[in-house]
């Protein structure tokens, strides 16, 4: 009920304008794969003169695809085949939420607390502006938490079916929950049967992945992000140290490639502590308040009740496994943040256990918001300024009607994921100083429709990263127009591939737009 209560809330958030422009270049593949899946497809042919046609995170060959793994893709995919793949994010956001209040009411949190769980999760603004969007951590982190409150139960089954399903979204957060579900069943003592039966789903989804290898790279032991790895940046993935580069990279995607290699090879054991105080710098930022942490901390004390054993070796485990992997963007620890939510709620639970008005002990939280900041018009004192109201409202209605209240209270909370408004994970103004060009190249794109175009696109490396390269339906359907990377000379050889195209060359720099035929007159110049 609280589930479906989030997600109609959070559906509201479909009525609201919004054009869920991406803001890195690996949602490109992302909504690339999910059109894919949509039609019926799990990847599409090799492109003709594949160098054309390459992209951050898609591969040309053997087959037209994204790199990753099929579950965030095939979650988006029916959104997709609607014309709204952003409704996924939205709708996972919302459930997060929802979970992470029926978690810590599981183990025995006072409402107003799982409450504050809820509205920690949703008001954090690093949470708002990397989860909901079209990256994978929104799938992962949703079945992740769906695993815990089935352990919780004992619904085993249903359990490791979700973390089957992380398995095929993002493995590390798998291989985390798997160990917090071993985790739960050694505290519970559970018989070896309950073992097995807990393992036969997870077995299926390993099955699936090496069936959609082999349908994909052409091996099941090579995922796409291995061979992607092997074709353009063997760094790009777990390891310490410098890496050889490969013989041949694409002018358009060097810059990206160097820098990963920069990465890896500044990424060694002797660097190890630095780089694990600087993620868990990181992580803590995800919180309204950092000074929530010792919260967490506290609440490892209830690490005996299953939710938050659960919970604690999901973000320990994660945390450990991705310092194996020399990224460090700040959305990398998007699938720690639910969990550690759970810990910050489980603290208070421990430390006031009994206590007669757990909400005092919102008060004091948000006081401490509030003296911790002294601009409190920003978006960093939103999330002091909505718990303070969640109180106030509390304090005064909870006796009048209890029941109606706590689901009052936990809308509230949910409500926070549709203040997005124009596009998915906005906060308050634009993300990234090329949302602009973003905006402007897909009202390009809408308007050469009619023309049945060929594409070719021109622009400094920065450029080129940052705009849309992917080609849905290529191949198999018409899609309008192909979009290409200009070659120069070479985007003769690409036209003859497509005599029925107009072939059109965007110089995104100067933003105009000019056909590959005399006369060399401008078609269009915003």
């Amino acid at each position: 009920m609280v589930f479906g209560a989030a997600a109609a809330i959070a559906g509201f958030g479909s009525l609201l304008p919004r054009r869920a422009l991406p803001f890195v270049n690996d949602e490109y593949a992302y909504l690339l794969q999910a059109d894919t899946f949509a039609h019926g497809r799990l990847s599409l042919p090799p492109p003709p003169l594949f160098e054309f046609f390459e992209a951050p995170h898609v591969l040309v060959t053997p087959r037209y695809m994204a790199k990753y793994l099929p579950g965030n893709a095939f979650a988006i995919a029916p959104f997709a085949a609607l014309g709204a793949p952003w409704l996924w994010p939205l709708l996972a956001f919302g459930g997060c939420a929802a979970l992470v209040f029926v978690a810590a009411r599981q183990f025995g949190a006072a409402w107003p607390l799982a409450v504050f769980g809820a509205a920690a999760f949703t008001l954090s603004s690093r949470n708002l502006l990397f989860f909901p969007t079209f990256l994978s951590h929104c799938t992962s982190t949703l079945a992740g938490l769906g695993a815990l409150v089935l352990a919780t139960r004992r619904r085993y089954l249903a359990a490791t079916a979700c973390i089957g399903l992380v398995l095929l979204t993002r493995p590390y957060t798998a291989l985390a929950c798997a160990l917090a579900l071993g985790a739960v069943l050694l505290t519970r003592r559970e018989p070896l049967r309950a073992w097995l039966a807990a393992g036969a789903p997870l077995a299926a989804s390993v099955l699936l992945l090496f069936g959609f290898n082999a349908a994909t790279t052409g091996s099941w032991r090579t995922t796409g992000w291995q061979l992607y790895a092997g074709q353009y940046s063997p760094g790009d993935g777990p390891g310490f140290g410098a890496v050889s580069p490969p013989a041949r990279r694409p002018a358009h995607l060097a810059s990206m490639l160097e820098q990963y290699d920069r990465d890896r090879g500044r990424y060694t054991p002797a660097a190890l502590p630095r780089h694990a105080l600087f993620r868990l710098d990181q992580l803590l930022d995800y919180f309204p308040l950092r000074a929530l942490a010792v919260l967490a901390l506290l609440g490892l004390l209830a690490a005996a009740e299953p939710a938050v054993a659960f919970a604690a070796v999901w973000v320990l485990a994660l945390f450990a496994l991705n310092l194996t992997f020399w990224a460090e963007a700040p959305q990398y620890h998007g699938d720690e943040y639910a969990p550690l939510v759970l810990l910050a709620v489980a603290g208070p639970h421990v430390a006031f256990r009994g206590a007669p008005r757990p909400a005092m002990l919102l008060g004091v939280l948000v006081g401490l918001q509030l003296a911790f900041y002294g601009f409190f018009w920003s978006f960093s004192a939103l999330p002091a300024i909505a718990l303070l109201a969640l109180l106030v409202t509390l304090v005064v209605a909870r006796r009048r009607a209890p029941e109606l209240l706590r689901w009052a209270a936990v809308a509230v909370a949910i409500a926070a994921c549709v203040q997005m408004p124009y596009r998915v994970a906005e906060v308050g103004a634009a993300r990234s100083s090329y949302d602009a060009i973003r905006s402007r190249y897909a009202d390009l794109l809408a308007s050469l429709r009619p023309n049945h175009a060929l594409l070719f696109v021109s622009g400094t490396p920065a450029q080129m990263l940052e705009l849309p390269l992917t080609n849905p339906g290529l191949g198999v359907r018409d899609p309008e127009p192909i979009v290409a990377v200009d070659l120069g000379p070479r985007d003769a050889d690409l036209i003859k591939q497509y005599p029925d195209r107009r072939a059109l060359r965007l110089d995104v720099g100067a933003w105009t737009v000019r056909a590959l035929a005399p006369p060399m007159n401008v078609l269009h110049n915003p």
